[in-house]
């Protein structure tokens, strides 16, 4: 069976043209001439720096353990002067600051020069100031200075007397205060004793406790006298309720009797 024949496609058919054309021969040599220059140009112009490989050590150090006598002081000190963190200058260390510091003080205060006033003779004024008074004379009048005293008419005494702390209004404390029997020593004088108290309907004492802080106990001839009074219980609906009043010893008129204001 015969093959059949290859079909002949035109140039005009083709995709890509890869056929060469039918020029002449110069055009070819003159675009490889011309590609070959730049080729050669580039080439020369190309730079390559070669460089030696840098070789890297291994870090190293060495510790010294220097005491802080002999050779070894002055070891350290050399380190510190020539490492990289020299040690700093510090000026108050140094023993010639201070004649640096008075001159640079006298050096910046102006100097200036002493003024010396020039006195004047003054004028004889030709007529002589009239004398107001007489020398070691007394110019006002002299008054006589009466200071009246008055009498005591009766000796003073310490009693007790009582203030209001909490709970209690001041109209509400006893008008009348019992009579205090008994010597009035330092201790009782000395300072302020209180007591937490509670009032039946009728202002009178049901029960006390002393407030005295510490180791330190009221005496109990002061709660005794307390039990004594009468206070004025103006709410007489409420009943019982508790106040805290404060006891203190103060001088009074024996003649006048103890008195609460």
């Amino acid at each position: 069976m015969p093959r059949p024949k290859k079909q002949a496609f035109r140039r005009s058919e083709w995709i890509f043209d890869w056929k060469r054309s039918n020029s002449s021969a110069v055009s070819f040599w003159s675009a490889i001439l011309l590609v070959g220059a730049l080729f050669g140009c580039a080439i020369l112009s190309l730079r390559v720096k070669m460089v030696e490989p840098v070789t890297l050590e291994a870090p190293q150090a060495r510790v010294i353990h220097l005491s802080g006598k002999g050779w070894s002081r002055a070891l350290a000190m050399e380190a510190k002067a020539q490492g990289p963190f020299p040690s700093r200058f510090e000026p108050s260390s140094w023993s010639g600051t201070r004649s640096v510091q008075s001159e640079i003080l006298e050096a910046s205060q102006p100097r200036l020069a002493v003024h010396q006033p020039r006195l004047l003779p003054l004028p004889d004024p030709g007529i002589q100031p009239p004398e107001m008074a007489r020398r070691a004379e007394p110019v006002l009048p002299q008054r006589s200075l009466e200071i009246s005293v008055p009498e005591l008419t009766a000796a003073l005494q310490l009693s007790p007397v009582i203030s209001a702390v909490d709970g209690i209004r001041a109209d509400e404390l006893p008008k009348t205060l019992p009579k205090w029997v008994g010597p009035v020593t330092e201790g009782l004088a000395a300072r302020s004793w209180k007591f937490l108290v509670e009032l039946q309907s009728d202002g009178r004492v049901h029960q006390l406790v002393s407030l005295a802080g510490g180791q330190e106990l009221s005496p109990p001839e002061l709660a005794a006298w307390l039990r004594g009074a009468v206070f004025v219980n103006k709410a007489r609906k409420e009943g019982r309720r508790w106040v805290a009043v404060a006891i203190e010893f103060q001088n009074q008129n024996q003649a006048d009797g103890t008195d609460p204001e």
